[in-house]
């Protein structure tokens, strides 16, 4: 008697769950691939996807071949057009901390009248984004005293006429040019 051959194993049937299982996969699948792995629901295929190109920020102002920070180069033009200062020499750098912890930038321009002149903008404090000039005797007194370093720290303001001759003020005193004996003096507070 001959047995009978085995039957061979039948695979298990797949329940209603995993049938939903399955439906839902390819669903989520199809969807990922119609919205061209964006994860975005708004775009369709024939949408190319927009590219955000930001343009490159502008060269900061330049003078006589020297790139400045716009406050001291809006400054710069102004005097020039209104007084004979000429070409930077530099850059503007970083100044020295004032002893009120005042810190800021400075430009040396070249001297026309063997003295040179400055351009100092204060980058905090009251007198932020402020840029003044110092020059003539002024800048050969604040010069020995230290600079935006010394006990003067920053210039306050621009040389302005008083009786008797010019006064510039700094954070720490004023400078003062006498009409009549042509010299520069420092006045404490």
């Amino acid at each position: 008697m001959s047995t009978p051959s085995p039957t061979p194993p039948r695979p298990p049937m797949m329940g209603l769950v995993g049938v939903a299982v399955l439906f839902i996969l390819v669903i989520l699948v199809g969807t990922f691939l119609y919205q061209g792995h964006s994860g975005s629901s708004s775009e369709t295929p024939h949408q190319p996807q927009q590219q955000v190109i930001e343009s490159p920020p502008p060269p900061p102002p330049s003078a006589c071949g020297y790139f400045l920070l716009p406050p001291i180069f809006q400054k710069w033009q102004l005097e020039q057009r209104t007084k004979q200062i000429g070409c930077p020499i530099m850059s503007d750098g970083n100044a020295s901390v004032s002893p009120k912890g005042t810190v800021g930038r400075w430009l040396r321009l070249v001297a026309w009248d063997n003295t040179g002149k400055y351009l100092i903008m204060a980058t905090n404090g009251p007198f932020a984004q402020n840029v003044f000039l110092v020059q003539g005797c002024f800048i050969k007194l604040y010069d020995q005293f230290g600079g935006t370093g010394s006990s003067l720290g920053f210039p306050t303001s621009d040389e302005y006429e008083v009786p008797g001759g010019l006064e510039q003020n700094f954070e720490g005193g004023r400078l003062y040019w006498d009409a009549t004996t042509r010299q520069c003096h420092v006045v404490q507070p």
